[in-house]
This record gives C-alpha cells, structure tokens and sequence, in this order.
C-alpha cells in the first residue's frame, strides 16, 4: 500500500497526498525508543486540540489537493471523540489512516473504524507477552492482537504492521516475522531506529547488514517485498542490497508529506521539528511551498559527498534528521553512511 502511495509521488510531488495530524500527545504505552515522548518537551506545545480545532484543520485538508488524512499520536484511540473525527474527515472526502497501538480497540472500536478508515497502523515490536513487556512496559501483548483480530474481523480493508529495527528487535526479526506471518496482514514495513536527543545509538554497521540479509532472506522465501520504509543512506552496507529492501527517503523530511502537531504547528517530519507554518493560518499549499520544504525537496541539504551516487534519487543521502541530530548540521552525512563503500 505505502509503496503503491509513493510511486506516485516520489520524484515530483507537486503537492502531498497525505497529511498526517498528531491528535494527541498522550500515549498508554511508554515505549523505550519512542520519538514522540522524547520531543514533546521540546515542542512546548499543548497534549491535544479541541474538537472543534481539529475538524477546521480537516476541513483545511479537504480543500486541498491532499487526499489522505492520517490521526497519529501519541495513541489516538484515547481521545473520547476519535470515531466523531474519523467520521467527519471521511464525510469531508477524505481517506482515511489511523495509526494505533490497537490495545485499546474493542469490538465497537473496531466496528467504527471499519466503517470510516481504509487503512490502519500498528507497531509490532515484540512477539510474546514478554518481549512486549520490556519494550512497552505495559502487559499489553494479548490485548493488541485481540485488537488486530477486531480490525481484521470488521474487515479494515489494510491492517498493516510496523517494526522498529532496534538491536534486539534485529537479533529476534525471524520470530517476529513469525508472528506477522500468524497474524495475515496486509503488509508489514521495518522502520530504521531514529536517534534520539542526547543518546548514541547502539546500532552499527554490522547491525543493519544483519537486517538487510534477513529481509532479503524472508522476501525470497515468501516472495514477498518487505522493506525498510523510512530513510536509511544505502551506503550503509553493499548498496546493491540495501536498495532492494529499503524504500528510500521518499516518505522523510518532508519530501512527500507532511505533518501537523498536537498545537497545529506544521512540520516536516514527526520528529523533525522545523517550523514551516500554523495550519489555522496558512494553506496546504503554503506550507508545502515553505523555504525549508522546498530546499529538502531540491536536496540542497544533501553532502557533497552523495550528490553523484547512483543511488540518490530514492536515498536522498539517508536522514538528514539523523545527520542534524548526530552532527549539528543538515548537510553533513547520515550517521550511518559509509560513502567509501561507493568510491
């Protein structure tokens, strides 16, 4: 489904098709690598808009040439007016996405969100109670399969999955593929670790070569095209690889959407927090046309070193967020590059 989304947008996007809107800040999980909870802080912005505030921005998107709306979080699910929401933006015209950790859906959840949103979200991080447990810290694991099983029950056109490439969850890929296998969804996508304020990650090399072959293993025996879907610098191990499981920049830093927080602030990534204009204030358009966004879009911010790589068009230099929060600075390399390997 994502890969359908970019192969329409992903070399000129004239305008985004998707606009993704933080609902709320507030989260039932407390999830160790979770970008959300670590920039919060440095947004200085409210838990969550009115309803009222939310509806204008959904009717701002319906008067655009945008049409996906997707209500992220924090956990969405605990705002008591969610179905109102997704209700309204669907009889506004728009498409629908949720993302949702699904421990909180119960039949009747489910039920409604069958009837509005065409295409669902969930982080699969662990696969057992136990696992679970030490990454959420929540005894959650039975209660989001439970909710899977409602989405997929009350026939939600795509449920899909999404994994977080930590250390741990590289060494246990095999056993949570298992589970994503079990669990007949409509697709599964691996998210490369996005570094965090103040802490070095752990994850070499060596850790994302490991992540590599296994998808091009599990993809050659389930004939499947499972990949890494945010920006990953192809660089990073034999590039030749690398591209056949990983989607690229093409849906980071702003290059083919963008998202509005729980303040109505619009930025370009969720955790990428460059100011490019006030929804309530400005257009769809005139957000997408921001001196910043625009200047992503034309890779200006991309090293040197990368502008003749073959392979630039869908790496895009990898994590221009990674290089500005490991380096200080948008035009140095992803943490992760290894340029050398090209020369």
């Amino acid at each position: 489904m994502i890969v359908d989304l970019i192969k329409k947008c992903v070399f000129s996007p004239k305008l985004p098709r998707e606009i993704v809107l933080e609902i709320t800040s507030r989260c039932n999980l407390h999830c160790q690598f979770c970008f959300n909870k670590a920039y919060i802080q440095d947004r200085n912005c409210v838990e969550e808009l009115s309803t009222r505030q939310i509806k204008t921005i959904i009717d701002i998107v319906s008067d655009s040439e945008a049409s996906i709306i997707r209500f992220t979080g924090g956990e969405p699910l605990l705002r008591n007016d969610i179905i109102e929401l997704m209700q309204y933006a669907h009889d506004q015209g728009l498409k629908v996405w949720l993302n949702t950790n699904a421990t909180l859906i119960q039949r009747a959840e489910a039920r409604a969100i069958a009837k509005y949103v065409q295409n669902v979200l969930v982080p699969l991080n662990a696969y057992d109670r136990v696992s679970e447990l030490k990454i959420s810290h929540e005894d959650v694991f039975k209660r989001k399969l439970k909710g899977i099983k409602f989405l997929q029950q009350f026939e939600v056109p795509h449920v899909r999955c999404g994994t977080v490439a930590t250390k741990e969850n590289i060494i246990n890929l095999e056993k949570i593929f298992a589970l994503v296998k079990r669990l007949k969804l409509s697709n599964w996508e691996v998210f490369r670790e996005m570094p965090l304020p103040g802490k070095v990650s752990d994850i070499s090399h060596q850790d994302m070569a490991v992540l590599v072959n296994k998808l091009i293993k599990i993809n050659s025996q389930e004939r499947k095209r499972y990949l890494i879907v945010n920006a990953l610098p192809f660089c990073v191990y034999d590039p030749e690889k690398v591209s056949q499981v990983a989607l690229g920049a093409v849906v980071d830093d702003g290059h083919s959407r963008f998202v509005i927080d729980a303040a109505g602030n619009a930025k370009p990534m969720y955790y990428l927090n460059e100011f490019i204009g006030d929804i309530f204030t400005s257009s769809v358009d005139a957000i997408w046309q921001a001196r910043f966004m625009q200047d992503m879009r034309n890779l200006k911010f991309v090293p040197v070193v990368c502008r003749k790589c073959f392979y630039l068009k869908k790496c895009k230099g990898g994590s221009r967020f990674a290089a500005k929060t490991a380096y200080g600075d948008y035009v140095q390399a992803d943490p992760l590059a290894q340029p050398q390997r090209l020369r």
